[in-house]
């Protein structure tokens, strides 16, 4: 019983998005996205009051998706047609990218409090610690 309560609680927690305007977000994930997209057209643009932390995602109608924490933080950055703007990579990241895989465009960021981890045009995944060093390669299959 108690399991089944655990996880309708879990299951309703995910169903929690709610639409939101741009001018709804924060203003440092306004800032990003005036930054970075401009003119581009939102698709959606969601608030997620999770029970641990509130997340912001806004998808395009170009399939690109920026999603940011509760204060406008970015936490993920997905473009399928663009390479991810080198200026918010943490350091360290471009330069290896760019010396181990010098044909591969970034094309997904993921940050969180370990370090980052991004997703190349070749299909190659690389996680960095805080400091910029490669920790791990993978391929995605």
């Amino acid at each position: 019983m108690f399991l089944a309560a655990g996880f309708l609680f879990a299951a309703s927690a995910c169903a929690d998005d709610r639409p939101v305007t741009v001018a709804q977000l924060p203003a440092a994930a306004q800032q990003f996205l005036t930054k970075y997209f401009p003119g581009q057209s939102v698709a959606i643009a969601t608030y997620d009051p999770d029970f641990f932390s509130a997340t912001y995602e806004v998808m395009y109608s170009n399939g690109a998706k920026v999603e940011f924490d509760s204060k406008g933080n970015l936490k993920e950055y997905y473009n399928p047609i663009s390479s991810v703007p080198e200026e918010i990579l943490p350091a360290g990241v471009a330069a290896f990218v760019k010396q181990t895989y010098p044909d591969a465009l970034i094309i997904e960021l993921d940050i969180d409090s370990r370090g980052c981890d991004v997703k190349l045009s070749n299909r190659v995944e690389i996680s960095f610690n805080t400091q910029g060093q490669a920790v791990d390669i993978d391929f995605d299959d």
